[in-house]
């Protein structure tokens, strides 16, 4: 009984302290249009993306994540559009975080050479969470039973992200801001807010797109991403 109210107690305290962040996929390169809108359209044909993501499998009811994407290039009007939408799931309440999003880039040609693309993404959030899987304090036996969960309303709102890539034929870097309005993360208050992500990645074919067999083409790449959010870092690099 009394690690069971111990356990809580320090649950409790380390929810008072903890700041919320967004899932990583850790093949960042695979997931574009997660890392930043300046992606949408930036292959030659239209691109149909699913990403699957699940964090300590061994625990059940832990971190589930999923991510489906479109995306398409308007090579008249040097521009890219595609439509991301993101689930993810979160402990035995079922604690649920939904996006979905329009982004947009535009091409700029530099030089015969160097490209600059910004790219925008406007989305819609909504928290989500089944409070009757949750137990409380007072459903602890030796405590005064309560019969209803504290009442509550899922919570919806309005996100934007905006990043910029410069790039090349064979190296590309660029930069990311997400969730630029702050939206609110918590389902009895206005004060808690969401923090911004800021994203620097970038990369370098090491052996350039060469033909090997009929049509089919290899290249070998390195690729990075540093992100920062809140008081929180992340460094990756792939190849």
């Amino acid at each position: 009984m009394f690690k069971r109210l111990l356990y809580i107690f320090i649950f409790l305290c380390v929810s008072i302290i903890s700041f919320s962040q967004d899932p990583t996929f850790s093949q960042f390169y695979a997931n574009s249009l997660y890392l930043a809108p300046s992606f949408a359209g930036a292959t030659e044909e239209a691109r149909l993306s699913f990403n699957y993501r699940n964090q300590w499998p061994l625990i059940s009811n832990i971190y589930n994540t999923y991510s489906i994407s479109y995306d398409q290039a308007f090579d008249k009007i040097n521009s890219g559009m595609g439509i991301l939408v993101t689930h993810d799931i979160a402990g035995s309440g079922n604690l649920s975080t939904t996006n979905i999003g329009f982004l947009y880039s535009y091409d700029i040609k530099i030089n015969n050479q160097w490209h600059v693309r910004p790219g925008v993404h406007f989305k819609y959030r909504y928290l989500g969470l089944d409070i009757n899987k949750l137990i409380f304090g007072s459903q602890v036996p030796g405590n005064t039973p309560t019969p209803y969960p504290p009442v509550f309303e899922p919570v919806g709102d309005i996100d934007f992200a905006s990043s910029a890539v410069a790039f090349d034929d064979n190296i590309w870097i660029g930069f990311s801001a997400d969730h630029l309005f702050t939206p609110t993360q918590s389902f009895y208050t206005t004060d808690s807010h969401l923090p911004i992500k800021y994203n620097l990645f970038g990369g370098f074919q090491i052996i350039p797109k060469t033909r090997l067999i009929q049509r089919y083409y290899d290249n070998i790449a390195v690729a990075f991403n540093f992100q920062k959010q809140g008081e929180f870092y992340q460094s990756d690099i792939g190849l």
